[in-house]
């Protein structure tokens, strides 16, 4: 049969002229396809409608042209009509059967053409996505994709889904390169403005993944610094830029999350089962808890309502969670507090700081806030052998107003009792909550002399420095009944 085909073929002289003809046709579909798209992806480059247009003519090039394939099918068609008079038995079938493959494998860069056409784009993105490993194609490629703002949400997902696996294998396979791994991240990053809140923390696989990446990036930085791998800085180095990147996105999301209310629930939602996961790891807790409460401290009061309804109760500052000693998680959020305090104690020039106030009220569900406000003013007091308690007296309270109390349904005058005995209640709960919190500060011997010193100071009687003076002394005498109680 074989030997019958090579027979016709010999017959048949104008063979190559069909040949030709055939992938000059093709040919001639394609050309004009191909220079109209490419002229529009040019024409959107720096322009309004610019999104994609750049990844674009990357994806044309390699993903539906394929350009290097093209070029070989050409050959195939054309090359071998060359030899076609000088070849003769099984070369010559051997050149039609590599003509054969060019013209029949042609046709199928006209339909992905096609496709593309009739707006079937992101199944082209999204596989050349996929299949890239140069490290300069893989940065560029995906800076073009962060930096395009229009995405839809489903398709969002599916690009961070190959990015995501794409950050896995720079950061936890064996031939890992954390320099890839720095710059991808360094990307999304930079253009995480350009994202939806949605997408950032509505979905089970955004934020969860960016913080187990944080927990894997704190791990390696500390694991050399730790070891003090002198001879391997350059690595802890890449450790450090991708811990820096993570530490913004996670930040970047905590606003976003929080200056649209209801997100900030989900964000706690996720962050709440990431800490839970690692909660042994102290060190690592504490270092993401403090990225997360001095963002949300600062910013709290944007969607406070929704962010405080969805606050963990074991992360509060409360006498049971205190005591408890497998409560990690509250020891370090009062540890952050109080450096925040601090710095807005010292630091802060208006009359009165609302978000300390909002903070405090809801950090601290069981305390008087007048008392616990006192109280920490003193702590954070400079202190002097002479006497602190004028320091504290003497400097401006920017906070404390009590609690708002409603009793639905009662007469005013319940209404009076019932605050009242809140109110003692409350005034109770802080003088324990703050001898468990400051044991160095308020021993019985510390509190003996705190009163000695306050009833030695003298002001007017309806100034504002008596007023602070006597709530002191008021707090130091209860403090000291609730030790002698006990």
């Amino acid at each position: 049969m074989i030997e019958n085909l090579i027979k016709g073929l010999e017959q048949v002289s104008n063979l190559p002229t069909y040949i030709q003809n055939t992938g000059l046709a093709l040919l001639g579909i394609l050309i004009p396809l191909a220079i109209a798209i490419l002229t529009e992806i040019y024409r959107k480059k720096g322009g309004s409608e610019e999104e994609f247009s750049e990844l674009d003519l990357l994806v044309m090039l390699d993903n539906v042209f394929k350009v290097k394939y093209l070029l070989a099918y050409v050959l195939l068609i054309f090359v071998p009509l060359f030899f076609w008079d000088v070849s003769n038995g099984y070369l010559r079938l051997f050149e039609l059967i590599l003509s054969t493959v060019g013209i029949c494998m042609t046709p199928l860069t006209i339909l992905r053409v096609y496709n593309w056409t009739k707006g079937n784009v992101s199944k082209y993105r999204f596989s050349y996505l996929k299949q890239l490993k140069n490290p300069t194609d893989l940065g560029t490629a995906w800076q073009f994709v962060w930096k395009s703002k229009s995405i839809d949400v489903r398709d969002e997902l599916q690009f961070f889904k190959i990015f995501s696996s794409a950050v896995d294998n720079n950061i936890e396979k064996e031939n890992k390169n954390l320099i890839i791994a720095a710059k991808l991240l360094n990307n999304f990053s930079k253009f995480i403005k350009n994202r939806s809140s949605m997408f950032l923390v509505a979905s089970n696989e955004v934020f969860p993944k960016i913080l187990n990446w944080n927990f894997i990036a704190w791990k390696n930085e500390r694991e050399y610094v730790d070891k003090k791998k002198e001879n391997e800085s350059d690595v802890w180095m890449r450790w450090f830029e991708i811990s820096r990147c993570l530490h913004l996105i996670i930040v970047h999301t905590e606003k976003r999350a929080l200056e649209e209310g209801y997100m900030i629930c989900l964000f706690l939602k996720h962050l709440r089962e990431h800490v839970n996961v690692y909660e042994n790891k102290y060190g690592y807790i504490k270092y993401l808890l403090g990225i997360f409460y001095s963002t949300f401290f600062e910013n709290i009061s944007i969607s406070e309502n929704f962010a405080w309804n969805c606050f963990p109760d074991e992360w509060k500052i409360t006498k049971e969670n205190v005591i408890d000693k497998n409560n990690v998680i509250a020891k370090i959020t009062f540890e952050t507090f109080l450096q925040w305090t601090n710095k807005r104690i010292s630091k802060i020039e208006e009359r009165h700081d609302q978000k300390l106030e909002n903070v405090v009220h809801n950090l601290f569900p069981e305390v008087d806030p007048p008392t616990w406000a006192a109280i920490l003013i003193f702590v954070f007091s400079p202190y002097t052998p002479e006497n602190r308690v004028k320091l504290a007296i003497e400097r401006r309270w920017t906070f404390g107003i009590p609690r708002m109390r409603i009793f639905s349904g009662a007469s005013l005058a319940e209404a009076k009792d019932k605050t009242k005995a809140q109110k003692l209640a409350e005034i109770k709960n802080t003088y324990e909550l703050a001898i468990l919190l400051f044991p160095n500060h308020f021993s019985k011997k510390l509190l003996q002399k705190y009163i000695e010193d306050t009833n030695k100071l003298k002001y007017p009687d309806d100034s504002e420095e008596e007023r602070k003076r006597l709530k002191l002394l008021e707090i130091f005498q209860g403090m000291l009944d609730t030790l002698s109680q006990n």
